[in-house]
C-alpha cells in the first residue's frame, strides 16, 4: 500500500472543505430564497384579499346607489 504525499493529501482535504463549505451556503441561500418565496405569496394573498374586500364594498355602495335613486 502506498502513502499519500501529504501534498496530495493536503489539497485533498482542502478541496473537500470547500465543497462542503459551498454546499453549506448553496443550502443557506435555498433556504432563504424559499422563505422569501413564501413571504411573497403570502402577502399578495393578504393583498389579494384586501383589493376583493374593497372591490366588494365598492359594488355593494354602487347597488345601495342605484336602489336610492
Amino acid at each position: 500500500m502506498k502513502l499519500e504525499s501529504s501534498s496530495k493529501r493536503g489539497r485533498w482535504e482542502y478541496g473537500l472543505w470547500r465543497l462542503q463549505s459551498e454546499n453549506a451556503f448553496v443550502m443557506k441561500w435555498r433556504e432563504g430564497s424559499e422563505k422569501e418565496e413564501a413571504e411573497a405569496e403570502a402577502r399578495q394573498g393578504i393583498e389579494g384579499e384586501e383589493r376583493e374586500r374593497e372591490n366588494e364594498s365598492r359594488r355593494e355602495k354602487k347597488l345601495e346607489r342605484k336602489k336610492d335613486h
